[in-house]
């Protein structure tokens, strides 16, 4: 789970449009099964974020993801 948010915070957007992230937090809910959520606000469009990470051979991939505006 480290790794996911590692990986997470380390993207990189274009400077026009940054992303603030707040409140990133990451469940185990199975061996290789992560549920991560954070919200994400850009330029005051702020949207709740989930998506679940699986370990596969190659590295943590996503398996699912879903944002819901909240604003």
């Amino acid at each position: 789970m480290e790794s996911i948010l590692t990986m997470m915070s380390a993207e990189t957007v274009a400077s026009e449009s940054p992303v603030k992230v707040s409140e990133m937090s990451g469940v185990v809910l199975a061996p290789g099964i992560v549920h991560l959520t954070y919200f994400a606000d850009r330029q005051g469009r702020r949207a709740w974020r989930s998506s679940l990470w699986r370990l596969t051979e190659t590295g943590w991939r996503v398996y699912f993801h879903q944002g819901t505006l909240t604003d």
